[in-house]
């Protein structure tokens, strides 16, 4: 059951879809979770597939 959990959770990585603009309980719906959040091994499976998260630096311009 776990690798048809994986297959599913791959499917939201490769995904492009704007979260920001759909209604909240359908963000849920497509990242396979509910309000109350993950339960570690959820959380254990999902930081196996994606990564832990992390923002990306963008180096500033500066004009002088």
């Amino acid at each position: 059951m776990a690798s048809n959990a994986n297959i599913s959770l791959e499917g939201i990585k490769n995904e492009n879809i704007d979260l920001e603009r759909i209604p909240v309980e359908e963000v849920f719906e497509q990242l396979k979770c509910t309000r109350e959040g993950l339960t570690s091994e959820e959380g254990e499976q999902r930081l196996q597939i994606f990564g832990p998260n992390k923002l990306e630096e963008k180096k500033a311009i500066f004009f002088v």
